[in-house]
């Protein structure tokens, strides 16, 4: 089976959650004996990010990619992003087709369907080669953007039309998946994937398993403050308590206020030296990083971004085998249960949340158990190959309905 991945919602091989799933699904497509390839059409990075993805094309892991537009720089002007963007979408079309043209293309996932150009241009691809055009959904449309007019009838186009003409739609949540079935068409069909990790890319040795580094780790997206404040308040809770314990937060800083403003709160709560913010951190070097830490936290706020999302950082967490702390948001306590592989906590509750990091570092023997466990549903559950499976039967059962 022949697949392409593509859409503006990622950049590749170095990225974002986005950019993690999209390899997720690739490697697992491959390691199932089908065929990928990751096209993107616009540029992705800025001139805070400028360092990464410098190759326009390339193979990744064994899996082939290009930036069709020719550029990795976004555009300083609308018109120069809007012509980068065109040029991108037209390029992903001949590309595509060479790769048709050597071997049929079954279906194309298509990232950020619910913008109109992107859906109608990759619709009429597939359609002229005869392939499936299949939506990946994390995230609730336009969940980021105040309902203006315009953003009302981007919805009303996504609910009425592209998902009344949609192949199918993957969606990582629950929550996603009863949205999806309430306007998806009768010939359209939905899978739910959670987040999947490469159980292969844990695997630690001796040494990683030796003394404790008093070290907690959170990684993610530090555009969520209001979580990124939360945790910070957690940790002063217990910070006097337990001075030889130390919290790193990794993820790319998504502007210069954001920065003055976590810097203006470690030093105005006497936490500078005891929390580190390490920045951006490739996905290649991400496992090393976590398993260097003793404790994985994830607060996750309340809100229907959490509510229709799935974190994929916790994947790659519980895959450490060390103790996690996550709050009980979305699909995770459909997964995880409290002292038996994780630890939960109620989202926005500060002081629950620094409870739980007092009672993991005081029982850290049960939090290592607890932690095998949680390593143990990761296996189970989250593992790419398995879910991967999963997605190539439902592409095969399209061909099959149609």
């Amino acid at each position: 089976m022949n697949i392409i991945i593509t859409g503006t919602g990622f950049a590749f091989p170095d990225g974002t959650g986005s950019t993690s799933r999209v390899i997720a699904f690739s490697k697992g497509i491959l390691k199932n004996g089908g065929f990928v390839n990751v096209i993107c059409p616009k540029p992705t990075e800025n001139h805070e990010t400028g360092d990464r993805n410098i190759q326009l094309k390339g193979v990744y892991e064994g899996i082939p990619f290009e930036y069709t537009c020719g550029r990795r720089l976004i555009a300083s002007t609308r018109f120069g992003a809007l012509f980068l963007y065109l040029k991108g979408l037209w390029q992903s079309y001949i590309a595509i087709l060479r790769i048709h043209k050597n071997m049929p293309v079954n279906a194309i996932i298509l990232w950020y369907g619910e913008l109109p150009m992107n859906f109608i241009f990759y619709f009429m691809v597939a359609r002229i080669i005869g392939a499936f055009l299949i939506l990946e959904k994390s995230e609730y449309p336009f969940v980021y953007s105040k309902k203006t007019i315009s953003i009302n009838m981007l919805m009303m186009f996504y609910e009425k039309i592209t998902l009344k003409i949609i192949d199918g739609v993957i969606v990582i949540s629950g929550f996603l998946k009863d949205y999806i079935d309430k306007h998806i068409g009768e010939s359209g069909k939905i899978i739910e994937i959670p987040i999947m990790v490469d159980i292969e890319r844990f695997v630690f040795d001796d040494q990683k398993k030796g003394p404790l580094k008093n070290k907690i780790i959170y990684c993610g997206n530090l555009d969520h403050h209001s979580e990124i404040i939360n945790l910070l308040k957690s940790f002063k809770l217990i910070a006097n308590n337990y001075p030889q314990w130390s919290l790193e937060i990794i993820g790319q800083m998504p502007d210069l206020s954001t920065t003055i403003h976590f810097n203006q709160f470690l030093k105005d709560n006497v936490l500078d030296g005891r929390v580190i913010f390490v920045g951006a951190v490739s996905s290649a070097k991400i496992p090393e990083k976590l398993i260097d830490g003793d404790i994985m936290v994830l607060p996750r706020a309340s809100g229907i971004f959490s509510s229709a999302g799935f974190p994929t950082k916790l994947g790659e967490y519980l895959s450490t085998g060390k103790p996690v702390i996550v709050t009980t948001t979305g699909n995770i306590s459909k997964y995880l249960s409290d002292r038996k592989n994780a630890y939960l906590v109620s989202p926005d509750n500060v002081d629950e949340f620094a409870e739980a990091l007092k009672y993991v570092i005081i029982h850290y023997d049960e939090g290592i158990e607890v932690g095998q466990n949680g390593r143990e549903v990761a296996i189970r559950e989250f593992d790419l190959n398995i879910q991967c499976k999963r997605l190539l039967c439902f592409i095969k059962d399209l061909n099959n309905t149609k």
